[in-house]
């Protein structure tokens, strides 16, 4: 898979250096995994990865970082093999959901 948003994920983790070699791992996997053709692809990898209507309409992939710390939050374009990064929030800021409402 190619990802494409990467600016978000160094954001995140100048910000919250802990969170670096979790999304480093997550990327390695990613990008060097086998071909996802439809969620079940991604879960087989990923078992605690969610699907989440948002307020728009889109459904979006978050994933579970760093032992549940963060939340990773992607769209998937399964046909271009391309996972976009939309954005990463701690636990906390996830859990108020604002974030459903800007995507």
């Amino acid at each position: 898979m190619q990802v494409i948003g990467l600016e978000h994920l160094e954001e995140f983790w100048q910000r919250y250096p802990r969170a670096k070699p979790p999304l480093t791992r997550w990327l390695g996997i990613v990008t060097t995994g086998d071909v996802w053709t439809c969620f079940l692809d991604v879960r087989a990898v990923f078992p605690s990865a969610d699907i989440v209507t948002v307020a728009s309409g889109k459904n979006v992939v978050v994933f579970d970082i760093g032992g549940n710390k963060y939340r990773l939050i992607t769209g998937m374009e399964y046909k271009k093999q391309l996972v976009v990064v939309l954005t990463v929030l701690t636990h906390e800021k996830y859990d108020e959901e604002k974030w459903k409402y800007t995507l």
